[in-house]
């Protein structure tokens, strides 16, 4: 069998089978799973399928060899399962006396942070015993021995390993079935149970769903689909409300796993659980994409984007096209301007499951843990792709790889691994990263081959801001219609007046909204305007909520009443703003200055840019001291679009001129 089409059990032996051959006296699989060892040692027969023996006369037709069971911590308490039960130290003595046949020992130890200490790391320890072990079988020179033969099948975390037992360890991994072969152990285990599928390839939907999970995992999940029925008598293997308990199952797997990622989930409507699967798939889709306001750049990649991510249509680029699966998207910008928002519509908009990973949960305490981590969180996407890989505020992880911390070279090398698995995967594992500030990041991380897109997210002009008070608003109203139902209400009427003409959604009824922010400001003047980033909207659009009297609530909220809330909301001095600070515009400016340098894209539509990086001239005079001047002017009409100009513009140029002198130092040092 062909090493791609072999199976995950096969994959093991064969790796155990040419460490064992190589004369290698420990092998450590990488994996806590009990059950997985017990099948490759006792029910694979390990011993015979490592290394085949032919008896040296015809009166043993069957080779000898020793296995011993998990629990015991010292190696050589460990007794066999032959006829007559000896020490490994005695084995080891009288090998010669046992050459008339080729004896094969088998020991299956779990290393855990216990069995390392032991009793305070002594001579009991089971470190110690290995140690012992393996300098006993290196000062051998008996090929024949029984010592010579044996092996210790160890599992648990490599990491525990000390360093004057690694160059005498082959380390193992056991990787995640491919879907083929979780369709296969469907079709297998259905048709063991009775429950035989009419068409082995309706399995394929259900193994997509299960990927992720280790070879045992999928095995115990199959099983209890098979066995649990459902309202009609069914197994729910062949249900569709066994998508529910799978995400339960899978988010339970990649928790106990260590935590190193976190599945993403929103629970589903119920209309939209009463939906047959397929109908009005496109229109929930745009539905998604509506929930984010702006963006709409952004947003018409990431619908164009989503058919190279489409299970129907992703497999026809590659064949017809010899177009690779997508790498990633990476937006940077102003906090609180909808980037990690950006990632959950994404989840809606194309349907594919999304894990989060956060750098700080990946940091171990013992040297190489975090490594190790980073190296396994990646293994466990690659195994449930198609997904999206979320990394929010990466700055924040890998902002010590540039740094002259204690910790650099751990992050130097996670980066490293990170930017290598990036350039290097080709499996549907789309990275979707976010960052607020790009200046700690290594100028590796934006060459061409990491991420097909970089986006710059700006502070919301006044038709954005518009958009996201909108939404902001129709979210309340489905927050309340969520709660009727957890309830067991009715479904409620609706929270605002929804008038065509008069009602609180209308355009010209979101640009009054607007107006309030600007209402008594000269926008030639925009010192103490509160400029307003989609965090800032939607504090302002909760704490408006709750100022609303509970007698008008008694019929939806009116335009007059809601705009007296939020008048009274955005003119209160304790309401604060991302822009309303001198230091936070200044912060702002650094930020634009960077990505439009970094050549990043707008997420906004060019006709609600106000600034542009085609106008970002730089000049270097003859003392070499650098000059940044912004030669665009403001396009738009609005005053709060023309105060937000204004503010920007100087502090830019100011700004600029230190950015670009600074990103010169560190170039020619």
């Amino acid at each position: 069998m062909e090493q791609k089409q072999m199976k995950v059990m096969d994959r093991l032996i064969a790796q155990c089978r040419q460490a064992y051959q190589a004369r290698m006296p420990l092998i450590m699989v990488d994996t806590d799973e009990i059950e997985l060892m017990r099948r490759l040692a006792r029910e694979g027969d390990l011993v015979e399928l490592l290394m085949p023996v032919t008896p040296a006369d015809d009166r043993h037709d069957a080779p000898y060899y020793a296995y011993v069971g998990m629990h015991p911590n010292r190696l050589e308490l460990c007794s066999n399962f032959s006829e007559d039960p000896e020490l490994l130290e005695e084995l080891g003595q009288k090998g010669g006396a046992m050459s008339y046949r080729k004896p094969s020992m088998l020991f299956l130890l779990h290393l855990t942070q216990q069995s390392w200490n032991g009793r305070s790391k002594g001579e009991n320890s089971m470190i110690s015993q290995l140690r012992r072990y393996v300098n006993r079988y290196v000062s051998c020179q008996n090929v024949s021995s029984a010592l010579k033969n044996s092996c210790v099948l160890l599992f648990g975390d490599p990491a525990l390993l000390p360093g004057d037992l690694k160059p005498y360890t082959e380390v193992v991994g056991v990787e995640y079935p491919k879907t083929w072969e979780i369709m296969a152990l469907i079709c297998n285990l259905a048709a063991e149970n009775g429950c035989p599928y009419e068409k082995p390839e309706y399995a394929r939907e259900l193994a997509l769903q299960m990927t992720g999970f280790s070879l045992i995992q999928a095995e115990n999940h199959v099983k209890r689909l098979l066995w649990l029925d459902s309202e009609d008598g069914r197994p729910l293997l062949f249900q569709e409300c066994r998508d529910e308990l799978l995400l339960d199952a899978k988010a339970q797997a990649i928790e106990s796993s260590g935590g190193l990622l976190q599945l993403y989930r929103e629970r589903q409507p119920r209309e939209d659980k009463a939906r047959p699967a397929g109908e009005d798939r496109e229109a929930g889709k745009k539905t998604a994409s509506d929930q984010l306001g702006g963006m709409k750049a952004y947003k018409a990649w990431a619908e164009e984007a989503g058919k190279r991510m489409d299970k129907t249509q992703r497999h026809q680029f590659a064949l017809e096209r010899g177009v690779p699966a997508l790498k990633g998207v990476l937006l940077c910008g102003v906090p609180g301007c909808g980037k990690s928002e950006a990632a959950k519509i994404l989840y809606r908009q194309w349907g594919t499951p999304m894990v989060r990973m956060d750098m700080d949960q990946l940091m171990g305490g013992l040297v190489g843990d975090s490594e190790r981590n980073l190296r396994q969180a990646l293994a466990q996407a690659e195994a449930m792709a198609p997904c999206i890989l979320w990394i929010d505020e990466l700055e924040k992880g890998f902002s010590a790889a540039t740094s002259g911390s204690s910790d650099g070279g751990t992050f130097k090398r996670m980066f490293g691994r990170l930017l290598t698995w990036m350039q290097e995967n080709t499996k549907p594992c789309f990275i979707f990263a976010t960052a607020n500030d790009i200046s700690p990041l290594p100028s590796e991380f934006f060459r061409s081959g990491r991420f097909d897109a970089l986006f710059a997210v700006y502070m919301p002009t006044n038709d954005e801001c518009r958009e996201i008070f909108k939404e902001q608003m129709r979210r309340a109203q489905r927050l309340r219609e969520k709660t009727a139902e957890e309830q067991g209400e009715g479904k409620p009427r609706p929270l605002f007046q929804d008038d065509p003409v008069m009602g609180c959604f209308t355009e010209s009824a979101l640009q009054k909204i607007m107006d309030l922010v600007m209402e008594g400001r000269d926008p030639d003047a925009p010192e103490g305007i509160k400029f307003l980033s989609g965090a800032d909207i939607q504090k302002i659009t909760t704490c408006a909520l709750t100022r609303i009297p509970r007698e008008k609530l008694t019929a939806p909220i009116d335009l007059s009443s809601w705009l007296s809330a939020l008048r009274e909301v955005i003119a209160d001095p304790a309401m604060t703003t991302v822009g309303s600070s001198s230091a936070n515009l200044d912060k702002i400016a650094a930020c634009y200055v960077r990505l439009m340098r970094e050549n990043f894209a707008p997420v906004s539509s060019p006709d609600q840019l106000l600034f542009q990086k085609e106008h970002y001239h730089r000049q270097i005079n003859e003392r070499k001291e650098v000059t940044v001047t912004y030669t665009g002017s403001c396009r738009m009409t609005q005053p709060y679009d023309r105060a937000l100009f204004y503010a920007l513009k100087d502090r830019i140029e100011l700004i600029a001129s230190q950015v670009e002198a600074n990103a010169l130092r560190r170039l020619c040092e």
